[in-house]
């Protein structure tokens, strides 16, 4: 028995530029608003962090990754708000938490995804939530109330 899903990685392929003209309209909006979403969640979390953004350096990257993705028939990049609020919320600081959580979700996606394809929608959803609430909850009570300082003290 042969399995329905397949292990391979997409080939590296040249666009068809002929569609181009069919696709442009969209592809302008896509592009530009996953650009405004990440620079705004970039911005978000630089300001949060009290960090300085280098927009330069923000939108080269993300012009890279966007015409890698073309290459590869990739979804268009952009920030994920939901996820990068619940990394963070979580506790997460470093790109290290990107390639834990892209390994595991490569693993569901590979592994466990034969058996989710039973389950409805709203089921993975809420069982997706659960996940993020555990996780930010362990956090939460996992971290370590600062010291009082006694220079507040009376």
């Amino acid at each position: 028995m042969t399995p329905c899903w397949d292990y391979s990685m997409p080939s590296i392929t040249v666009p068809v530029w002929s569609l181009m003209p069919q696709l442009f309209a969209d592809a302008l909006i896509v592009g530009i608003t996953g650009t405004f979403l990440t620079i705004s969640l970039v911005k978000l979390f630089a300001i949060r962090y009290k960090t300085e953004l280098n927009y330069n350096h923000e939108l080269t990257s993300y012009g890279v990754i966007s015409i890698a993705c073309a290459f590869f028939a990739s979804f268009a990049p952009a920030a994920s708000v939901s996820r990068s609020a619940v990394c963070e919320g979580a506790g997460a600081r470093t790109p290290l938490n990107g390639i834990a959580s892209s390994v595991l979700i490569v693993f569901v996606l590979l592994y466990l995804g034969p058996y989710f394809s039973v389950t409805p929608t709203i089921c993975q959803t809420w069982y997706c939530f659960a996940l993020d609430k555990f996780a930010i909850a362990y956090r939460r009570a996992t971290r370590v109330p600062p010291k009082p300082n006694p220079n507040m003290s009376i």
